[in-house]
């Protein structure tokens, strides 16, 4: 549907027309409506909602993808937390080991392998 509008005025200089009137002035609107569309814009309207709905179909699955991710990417880091503090655990019973180590040389200076091994 298209609309238009228009205004002119004219002044006639001719002054042999006797029956014209010098001063004419027009103005109007135009109305252009194709009536005969054969359903053209209802096509175009079907077609937009279609867009829509996959668009808000796309959404929800990148949506739910992305929580998914998000999910799986916690439990790593929650996972890899536990491994922090293992191996942290494991480093100071090493350092304590070491350190009884260290004190039983210190208590037998003159005691050989063989001797330690029987003792315990």
């Amino acid at each position: 549907m298209n609309t238009n509008s228009f205004m002119s005025f004219d002044i006639c200089p001719c002054s042999q027309r006797r029956f014209w009137i010098k001063n004419v002035g027009i103005f109007g609107a135009e109305l252009t409506l194709n009536i005969f569309d054969w359903g053209k814009r209802q096509v175009e309207i079907g077609q937009r909602v279609a867009q829509q709905s996959q668009a808000e179909e796309n959404l929800a699955r990148i949506d739910k993808r992305i929580g998914i991710e998000i999910d799986n990417i916690y439990r790593m880091l929650e996972r890899s937390k536990k491994i922090v503090e293992v191996t942290r655990e494991a480093h100071s019973l090493c350092r304590e080991n070491t350190r009884l180590s260290e004190s039983r040389r210190a208590s037998f200076p003159m005691v050989n392998k063989r001797q330690i091994r029987n003792a315990y």
